[in-house]
């Protein structure tokens, strides 16, 4: 398990798949679909042995990064502390957890001398 920082200001949105069309007397006609999560989220700025030197347990976003590519399933947990104690918070784990693959890897944006944000995309699996 790696963990890369995400910056405040990230959002997941709720995609619907459903199919809708107009008859020719202009009524409403639905094909239900499945529903999903895509999260969108900008990586907190940090220095370069965290985004190319193996600084988060011997794991970087670059390598991160290499482990996705092909759209590998994975997992993110984008809130998972109490605002409040700062603790870990299981339940707020498991519901902000998505299931899925990338579809935009993590990037590395130089933002000042050997600091480093990026940005990443993530989208659940429907189920």
């Amino acid at each position: 398990m790696a963990a890369a920082p995400i910056s405040d200001g990230w959002g997941v949105a709720t995609i619907d798949t459903s199919a809708h069309t107009r008859t020719k007397g202009g009524q409403v006609n639905t094909v239900p679909g499945a529903l999903y999560r895509r999260l969108t989220c900008n990586l907190s700025g940090r220095a370069t042995d965290v985004v190319r030197g193996g600084g988060l347990n011997g794991t970087d976003w670059e390598t991160i990064g290499a482990a996705l590519a092909g759209r590998r399933r994975s997992c993110v947990v984008p809130q998972y502390r109490d605002i409040a104690t700062k603790a870990f918070d299981p339940l707020l784990a498991a519901r902000s957890a998505l299931y899925g693959y990338p579809t935009q890897l993590p990037t590395a944006e130089n933002i000042s001398r050997q600091y480093f944000t990026g940005y990443m995309e993530f989208e659940e699996i429907p189920h």
